[in-house]
């Protein structure tokens, strides 16, 4: 071979491989096409998520922080965000899976509901919500748009799938999960349960006054036993509608919202030296104010909770049986150690905060005694059949 001949195919097989490494070069991941079945977010790391952002098309949007002990909610003062939720929507987005992928045209795009949030000139009936999660230094890990749910005919039976579009790129993938739902306001992310406790566990319950005056109490002798009144509510008929609501007002209670913090209680109505009291078998008590006031154009019930410890009237005795052995008194020692690190925390939680709860809530915790009470019916007493037909008797 001459080596003119040679050198002509060298120069054939570099220009090859330049055109080789072109196309390589342009399929790196990122930018290249991503294949059917492969995760989405394949490189996303949960445990660097710090940050989390969500806009949808008609509000301004939530940010959720990660914080020293817990997630918050920045735009409601840092109150507690419910972790499951965000648990749940983070797993979604990193175990998303490619079941199609196109180019999106600005047409496609406005008719698969894909078009930013942010683009605020746009018809939001075209935008879609808008996700980003970010690390501890504001560097965006995935960003997402979460657009419409794939028609009937477009997936194979039984299918769900949804139509999303990273922030950064113009491909659109219709990927193997759905989100029927995403709050884009912050009162959605809010973590909503307050106190959780069953009624065989209240041991009595007490509304208190001024400098400890009691209005009203009532008491459960042990677990399974009815709670019976004590003082003033002795002898009386009493209402057994809201004796109940009274005693399942801690069952599951729940907010609504919460006030800025430097809001002065007062303002909203709320008494601090009224309260209803309830001592559970544990020796935790929970102190629960009320108060309404018009807020935003209309009335809003606010709640405030705090939480102590107290040693229940037959605690010393049940002590004192124990502590015959070393072993007895240090588990004595250890559970009221435990319990009253539980009040702490449980007061460092609630103690900062006014709530906004439900009125149905809100109106189950009376103060005042004669609401208990059974009211005598007034007036006639009830016409008879023969009345109620026009026949004369």
């Amino acid at each position: 071979m001459k080596a003119r001949t040679l050198l002509g195919l060298v120069a054939i097989l570099i220009a090859l491989a330049v055109v080789v490494a072109v196309v390589v070069h342009k399929k790196k991941p990122g930018e290249r096409e991503k294949k059917l079945g492969e995760p989405l977010f394949k490189e996303l790391d949960v445990n660097n998520i710090a940050l989390i952002t969500i806009v949808g098309p008609k509000d301004k949007g939530v940010e959720l922080k990660k914080g020293e002990k817990f997630w918050e909610v920045v735009q409601k003062y840092g109150y507690p965000a419910e972790f499951d939720k965000i648990r749940s929507l983070v797993r979604k987005i990193s175990e998303l899976k490619i079941g199609r992928a196109f180019k999106a045209t600005p047409e496609i795009a406005a008719r698969l509901k894909l078009v930013s949030p942010l683009e605020k000139k746009t018809d939001d009936k075209e935008q879609g919500t808008l996700i980003s999660l970010k690390d501890a230094d504001g560097n965006e890990l995935a960003g997402i748009i979460i657009g419409k749910r794939h028609s009937t005919g477009e997936a194979q039976a039984g299918s769900a799938s949804q139509y999303v579009r990273l922030t950064k790129g113009e491909m659109v993938y219709l990927v193997d999960k759905t989100f029927p739902f995403i709050e884009t306001t912050p009162k959605g992310w809010l973590d909503k349960e307050l106190i959780k406790v069953q009624p065989e566990n209240i041991r009595k319950i007490s509304a208190v006054r001024g400098n400890g005056k009691v209005l009203y109490a009532f008491e459960r002798q042990e677990k399974g036993k009815k709670l019976e009144p004590i003082g003033t509510l002795i002898g009386k008929r009493l209402n057994k509608s809201k004796l109940n609501r009274l005693e399942r007002g801690i069952a599951f209670l729940t907010l609504l919202d919460v006030v800025d913090p430097k809001t002065d209680p007062k303002t909203l109505g709320i008494d601090e030296s009224t309260y209803v009291a309830y001592e559970l078998f544990d020796g935790i008590r929970y102190k629960i104010f009320t108060g309404k006031s018009r807020r935003n154009g209309h009335d809003e019930i606010h709640l405030k909770i705090s939480v102590d410890y107290i040693t229940l009237p037959n605690k010393s005795e049940t002590d004192s049986q124990m502590d015959k052995s070393k072993e007895g008194k240090r588990e004595v020692n250890e559970d009221l150690v435990e319990l009253k690190l539980k009040a702490e925390q449980l007061n460092q939680r609630f103690s900062p905060w006014v709530f906004v709860v439900s009125k149905w809530n809100g109106e189950s915790f009376v103060t005042e005694p004669q609401e208990l009470v059974e009211k005598k019916s007034e007036g006639k007493e009830a016409p008879s059949k023969s009345e109620r037909s026009g026949k004369k008797s």
